[in-house]
C-alpha cells in the first residue's frame, strides 16, 4: 500500500498563524514528518509532498499524486476560525464512501489522543455539489483531509504542544493505527524485531504479494466487481483458478482467470507455484 502526505501550505503560503506565533505550514510538515515514521514502521510505503518550507502548490501536489499512483492521500492542517472553536474534523470525499469511515476514524482518534472535542467527519460542497476543497476535489484517488486542532485556540494548542516531541508521537500514532485498521493491516508499535520490520519493509517496497500472476490457487470467499468496492458481488467455494492480476495496495488486491471478480487475500489458497521469478505484476485497478 502507498500513502502520498499532502503537507498542508510551505514556503511562501504558510496557511494560518496560531498562538505564540506558530506557524501552521511549519507545525503540518513536522506532523507529517512524523506519520512517515510511523508509517515506516508499518511497512507502508509513503511520500511526503514536501519536506522542508517550500512553496508547494495544489498543482504541484496534484501531479506529484498522479506520478506516484497512491492508494489513499492524507492532507494535513491544522484549523482555524475565532479563538473560540476547537476540536479535530476530518473531511471526506462526498462520493467515495471508504472516505467516511476512514475520516470518523481518523477524527476520533485524534480527539481521544489530544483530550479534545472530536467534531466528526464532514463533507463539504460547492453550490454545483463537488467537494469544496481543492485537493479532495481533485484527487484520483480516496482522500481524507485532516483538520488536526484549531491552531488559534488556547486549549487546543495547550493539549497539542504540552510535551511536543511526545504529542506528535502519539497524534501520529493515532493516524495510522486509524489507517491500519480501516485497511485491515496488523499495526506495529515499533516494538517488532528488526529482522521482521525489515521483511515487512522489503515486501512493500519491492511490491512482492503472497501469490503471483500464474499461481494456480483455490478460491473460498467473496468477489467484488473492483479492487477497492465496498460491497460483495457473490461468493466461490472451492474455485481451481489462477491469478491474472494484482493491483498493489488495494482492498481486494487479486483477480484471477475469466475474470470472475477481485479478492482478499485471505480467500485464496496455494496451489502451485509460477515460475515467473515470484514478483506480482502489479496495476492499477478501479482507484
Amino acid at each position: 500500500m502507498k500513502i502520498f502526505i499532502s503537507v498542508g501550505h510551505g514556503g511562501s503560503d504558510f496557511g494560518t498563524v496560531g498562538i505564540n506565533g506558530i506557524r501552521e505550514s511549519d507545525i503540518n510538515l513536522e506532523l507529517c514528518e512524523a506519520i512517515g515514521e510511523r508509517l515506516k514502521i508499518n511497512g507502508i510505503e509513503y511520500m511526503l509532498s514536501r519536506t522542508s518550507d517550500v512553496d508547494n502548490p495544489r498543482a504541484e501536489k496534484l501531479a506529484q499524486i498522479e506520478k506516484y499512483n497512491p492508494a489513499l492521500v492524507l492532507d494535513i492542517h491544522f484549523n482555524s476560525r475565532n479563538g473560540v472553536a476547537g476540536g479535530v474534523e476530518a473531511y471526506y470525499q462526498n462520493k467515495i464512501a471508504i472516505g467516511k469511515v476512514l475520516a470518523a476514524k481518523i477524527s476520533s482518534a485524534v480527539a481521544s489522543c489530544l483530550k479534545l472535542r472530536n467534531r466528526g467527519a464532514k463533507v463539504k460542497l460547492l453550490s454545483d455539489g463537488r467537494d469544496y476543497f481543492g485537493m479532495l476535489r481533485n484527487c484520483p484517488c480516496p482522500a481524507v483531509l485532516l483538520e488536526t486542532c484549531f491552531i488559534d485556540n488556547a486549549n487546543d494548542m495547550k493539549n497539542f504542544m504540552n510535551n511536543r516531541a511526545e504529542t506528535f508521537k502519539r497524534t501520529s500514532e493515532a493516524i495510522v493505527k486509524a489507517i491500519c485498521s480501516q485497511y485491515k493491516i496488523k499495526y506495529q508499535d515499533g516494538t517488532a524485531s528488526s529482522e521482521e520490520k525489515g521483511r515487512i519493509l522489503s515486501t512493500v517496497q519491492t511490491g512482492r504479494a503472497k501469490f503471483k500472476v500464474g499461481d494456480r490457487v483455490l478460491i473460498n470467499g467473496d468477489l467484488y466487481a473492483s479492487a477497492n468496492a465496498e460491497k460483495a458481488l457473490g461468493s466461490v467455494k472451492n474455485g481451481n483458478t489462477t491469478v491474472t492480476r494484482y493491483s498493489e495496495g488495494a482492498r481486494h488486491p487479486y483477480n484471477t482467470m475469466g475474470d470472475l471478480g477481485w479478492m482478499d487475500e485471505e480467500s485464496l489458497t496455494l496451489i502451485s507455484s509460477s515460475e515467473n521469478g515470484g514478483e506480482a505484476i502489479s496495476e492499477v485497478e478501479n482507484r
